[in-house]
């Protein structure tokens, strides 16, 4: 599978968490216009409403991400974890001055900022390291192995055929000297005995 180029990974994080942010802060103006009233009513939207809106914005970015199966979902976690805890923790600074400087409690809030941030990043994750999509597997590699072995396999090819030629060989010389052996012996023994009698008598002549 071709893999996304770096501009197209920006170009969806764009996409993903702009839209998605923007919708979980203009829903919380709506809600907090329509329903908060006092500070006990932001205490229970701080627990409770946070983490809905971090479900919504979660389910969005799933959503845009899956639309994309060339980026690879593992790249873009740290990221995800990263900046997420930053625009928490910038968030949940805002907030904590507010509350300080009217001597209410944070705890709420940052009950509420804890679950929305784990929401986010383990929903995330767990969603998409089930899928082939987390990680891509690096073929060249697994090119460079096949290869490889078939380079071995034919090599072991090779040198078992030389091997059956050598002992081809071999056997053929074996053959042919057990042929000549054969034929020389065939020779002698062909040779009557009466040859050896002139050979015995010639040396006789000499001697006298």
């Amino acid at each position: 599978m071709k893999k996304a180029s770096t501009l197209k990974y920006i170009g969806v994080w764009i996409l993903a968490f702009v839209p998605g942010n923007l919708g979980v802060t203009f829903g919380s103006e709506i809600i907090a216009e329509i329903y908060i009233s006092d500070i006990s009513d932001y205490q229970v939207f701080a627990i409770f409403g946070m983490p809905v809106f971090a479900i919504i914005l979660t389910r969005y970015l799933i959503f845009i991400y899956g639309l994309f199966s060339d980026i690879e979902k593992g790249k873009v976690a740290p990221w995800v974890y990263v900046l997420t805890a930053v625009a928490h923790l910038r968030d949940l600074g805002y907030i904590t001055r507010e509350l300080s400087s009217i001597d209410e409690n944070i705890v709420p809030s940052l009950i509420g900022a804890v679950l929305s941030y784990l929401i986010i990043c383990l929903w995330y994750r767990q969603h998409f390291i089930k899928t082939d999509e987390w990680l891509f597997a690096d073929t060249s590699n697994i090119k460079k192995s096949t290869s490889k072995s078939e380079y071995d396999y034919k090599s072991d090819l090779y040198k078992t055929d030389n091997k059956k030629e050598s002992t081809k060989v071999f056997e053929t010389v074996d053959a042919s000297s057990k042929d000549t052996d054969s034929d020389q012996k065939k020779d002698i023994d062909s040779k009557p005995i009466t040859q050896g009698f002139k050979v015995v008598r010639s040396l006789r002549k000499d001697e006298e």
